[in-house]
């Protein structure tokens, strides 16, 4: 698909336009590997190309950058074979919703239940962005993980905050949205207590150490360690990655994984 696409280097600050096509052929290798089925390769192909086209804009010099803050692009560099099939096959398709071009995501694992973009980022209402219980990501590596950290290392990462609270006491979860996500992270301390946001907790600690805000359970050990328990890897809100993996190894074709992750939208051609 020819469609122009102006991606931006964010290290050099250069734009450079390319076929969307062309794009995408830069952007699959780098979000999912190329040994997947051909049925998720060719969903992760059209999701991948519906988030372009909703962000291309008149009012900037560029379209995309070409790292997270959008999608990862490579260039033909990283250009597989597989990968490219997988574009090729989909060449056009986009996901739409009442006509126009779907706003869609993706992460890695959603742990159970994607997240409801208007939750994470207290904007956004459509119907197809809202939560749904995944059973296909069960198993995956990113599906639970569990993180430890000393006392005072958790108490130093909180800032400022840090030398008001005392002796850390207690941590908790607490006002759990529908997915089963925390809304807030309670801290109990000798001197005072303080509530977080989560994804001010997360942005605190680090995606290394809190690979997603799905936190199961947080606590004290019997040593005073803090133990976080939690779920998925990513922001949560639309394809899950890994759940698409499942889906397309038990049969389903891109198609199915894309209405599943988007409930009530139509892949057209652009």
């Amino acid at each position: 698909m020819r469609l122009p696409l102006r991606v931006l280097n964010r290290r050099t600050g250069v734009v450079t336009t390319v076929g969307l096509d062309e794009y995408l052929y830069g952007v699959v290798p780098l979000e999912v590997s190329r040994a997947w089925p051909p049925a998720m390769l060719a969903a992760q192909a059209i999701v991948a190309r519906t988030y372009a086209v909703s962000r291309r804009s008149s009012a900037r010099r560029y379209d995309v950058v070409d790292d997270e803050s959008d999608q990862r692009y490579g260039g033909s560099a990283v250009a597989t074979p597989a990968t490219n099939a997988a574009v090729d096959a989909t060449s056009g398709q986009i996901i739409t919703f009442t006509g126009a071009a779907a706003s869609v995501f993706y992460m890695a694992c959603c742990g159970g239940h994607t997240e409801d973009a208007g939750e994470l980022w207290g904007r956004n209402l459509l119907p197809y962005l809202r939560g749904v219980v995944d059973p296909w990501c069960a198993g995956t590596p990113d599906y639970r993980w569990r993180e430890t950290m000393l006392a005072h290392e958790f108490l130093n990462a909180l800032g400022p905050d840090a030398a008001s609270i005392g002796s850390l006491l207690a941590v908790s979860t607490a006002d759990l949205d529908p997915s089963g996500r925390p809304r807030k992270v309670v801290v109990r301390g000798s001197a005072r207590s303080v509530e977080l946001a989560v994804g001010e907790l997360r942005h605190a600690l680090g995606a290394r150490v809190l690979p997603s805000t799905f936190i199961r359970q947080i606590a004290l050990d019997s040593q005073g360690g803090v133990v976080i328990d939690g779920a998925g890897r990513g922001h949560g809100v639309g394809l899950c990655q890994w759940g698409a993996r499942t889906m397309a190894q038990q049969g389903h074709d891109a198609g199915s994984i894309v209405r599943f992750y988007f409930p009530g939208t139509i892949i057209a051609r652009a």
